[in-house]
Order: structure tokens, then C-alpha cells, then sequence
């Protein structure tokens, strides 16, 4: 989607990106989730502009500025709301060395409050549950970062030619889910991980960091999230623009072989 935006929507090409060797898996959820809301909300015409996000500096401020060790889903959601992100135009697109200690400063972290993220956390009381929880945001255009123990090691095709996800071994990590279909009366999320682009695209388009989920497949990444403290939903606020119309600017083509 991001690249059919007209240039006055946004002001990067990027989208999402690896982690690298920073245990920082939490915080690119949560950036990456802001990212995917917010294109959502331009698809459906909210005035919003669309603006690449360093995910690092929220992080590193929310561990009282220490690269070591990762971060818990609520302390990132926390950070999220109250410091805000920073945007890479200002700040740059580092995310492996400690940021500068003057983007620590204003007028960087004032400009972070314009990218702040108002976040709900999920209930639920088992697995089920919760992927049900996630199945139903994704389809309202909500996005959820998560944590869990259950690990995607690469993907494949479906019956219905759908790129999903293969669930096999454990690892500590967050990611977050965006996006909701519908195929031959399957449904699917899309899951978008930290560790590049390694998922292949599929004649459908979609990012290689991204595979979706049916509904089995979800049940069991959602088995060991309780352990990592709930999920929640990222409402994200960015820069507006002035618009006086009453009609979608962003003209959104769907793939041509997007299945249905």
C-alpha cells in the first residue's frame, strides 16, 4: 500500500525492517504496528500523514537508556503513550548503536508527542479467546503488538495459495499483527516479524517480513502469550493535513492475483 501513497501522504518508502542484533524485537513491534495503523487509517481517509518511525529511542529511554536485555509488552505500550515515537527524518535511521544524548533532549522529545500511541489491552481467558480478540481487531483495522515463546520458522502455501505462516520451536520475541481477509471462507491476520525480509513474496504482493494466519494456526502462536503479559491495540496519532473533502484522496489497488 505504502507505495501507491501520493507523496503529500507520507514522507518515507519505509515500512518495516530487521532488528539486527539489538534484543529491540519489542519496541519494532510496537513501531511497526504504529506504521500499519497508520496506513490503514489514510486507506479509509483519515488526514493523516504517513512518517517512518526510529523505534530504538523509545526503547532505550524506557530502560533508563540501556541497550541490554529486552523490554516487557506493558512497559513499551507505557513508553508508547507517554514519550511518543520519533520520527527518522529527525533522528535518523540507527537502530543498532545507543542514540545521540541530545535526541534525548528537546526539542526531539517534544516532537515525539506528536506520535504518541493511545493502546488497549486485550482480555481474554485462553487461547481461543484471544485469537478470537486478534481476528476481530484486525478486522475492525486495529493492529496489536504481542510477545510470545512460539516461534515462526518460515512459511508456505496453503490450499488456497495463501503465504502462512510455520510455526516450529520456541524463542522469546515480539511482533504484531495487522490486517484481516477472507478465502474461500478461511480467515486470516497477517503476522509482520523484526528479522528482515525472509518470508518470500508471494505472487500476491505482500512485504517478505509479513505471512498471514488462519484461524488453527493463530490458536497455537497465541498458546504462550499470557506469559508475556496481554497484547494491545495501538491507536496512533500522527500529523494531520488540512482537508476540506469529503471523499478517499489514497486510491489503493488491490494485487492482481489478491485471492478471495
Amino acid at each position: 500500500m505504502l507505495r501507491h501513497l501520493d507523496a503529500a501522504l507520507k514522507d518515507s518508502e519505509r515500512l518495516y525492517w530487521t532488528q539486527g542484533g539489538v534484543p529491540s524485537c519489542m519496541s519494532h513491534a510496537d513501531v511497526f504496528a504504529w506504521h500499519s495503523a497508520i496506513l490503514q487509517m489514510i486507506a479509509r481517509g483519515v488526514p493523516l500523514k504517513y512518517v517512518a518511525l526510529n523505534s530504538l529511542i523509545t526503547w532505550y529511554i524506557s530502560k533508563n537508556q540501556s541497550m541490554r536485555g529486552g523490554q516487557t509488552v506493558s512497559e513499551m505500550a507505557a513508553s508508547s503513550r507517554t514519550v511518543g515515537h520519533f520520527p527518522e527524518a529527525s533522528v535518523g535511521k540507527n537502530n543498532q548503536q545507543a542514540p545521540d544524548k541530545k535526541y534525548l533532549r528537546d526539542p526531539y522529545l517534544e516532537e515525539a508527542k506528536q506520535y504518541q500511541s493511545a493502546i488497549l489491552f486485550l482480555k481474554f481467558k485462553n487461547a481461543a479467546d484471544l485469537a478470537n480478540e486478534i481476528m476481530l481487531s484486525c478486522a475492525a483495522g486495529l493492529t496489536i503488538p504481542c510477545g510470545n515463546s512460539t516461534a515462526v520458522s518460515g512459511s508456505t502455501t496453503d490450499k488456497n495459495g495463501v503465504k502462512i505462516a510455520v510455526l516450529r520451536g520456541r524463542w522469546a520475541h515480539a511482533t504484531h499483527f495487522t490486517s484481516y481477509r477472507k478465502v474461500r471462507g478461511t480467515e486470516y491476520v497477517g503476522w509482520v516479524n523484526s528479522h528482515g525480509s525472509k518470508y518470500g513474496v508471494s505472487d500476491e504482493g505482500e512485504p517478505g517480513d509479513m505471512c498471514w494466519m488462519d484461524r488453527s494456526i493463530l490458536e497455537r502462536f497465541c498458546a504462550t502469550m499470557s506469559g508475556y503479559g496481554p497484547p494491545y491495540l495501538v491507536f496512533p496519532e500522527s500529523v494531520t493535513r488540512t482537508d476540506w473533502s469529503f471523499y478517499v484522496k489514497a486510491k489503493i489497488p488491490f494485487p492482481d492475483k489478491w485471492r478471495t
